[in-house]
């Protein structure tokens, strides 16, 4: 197995833990114990709140030194040009945002992560 994926099988909750202060939250906790989900890469989200879809490359290894350096976000997916999916901490079902790298403006999506992760939809 790829060491990408070996990474993204192994979440670092302890590293976690030391840098944010407290646990992930169980939405978290319940993408990094999905194997099928976090292992899934090039897919779209389909809101019915956005026009347009929403890219996903592949989710973030958690592991040490892989923090967003936007206080209270954790970043757990990209879009493959850089821009980064974030959740709200440390609520149980996060909110979702969207990081552009360009402008640095986070949008926010209007759903919880359970929901983004059900609106998934293969490319």
């Amino acid at each position: 197995m790829a060491r990408f994926e070996q990474r993204l099988l192994h979440p670092n909750y302890a590293a976690f833990k030391s840098h944010y202060g407290f646990e992930p939250p169980v939405g978290i906790r319940k993408l990094y114990e999905d194997r099928e989900t976090v292992l899934g890469g090039e897919f779209e989200i389909r809101l019915p709140s956005s026009r347009h879809a929403w890219p996903v490359a592949c989710f973030e290894p958690m592991e040490d030194g892989s923090w967003v350096g936007v206080d209270g976000f954790y970043s757990f997916a990209n879009d493959g040009y850089g821009n980064l999916y974030l959740v709200s901490l440390p609520e149980a079902d996060p909110q979702v945002f969207f990081l552009d790298h360009e402008t640095g403006e986070r949008e926010a999506l209007g759903v919880r992560l359970s929901e983004f992760l059900t609106a998934k939809q293969i490319k």
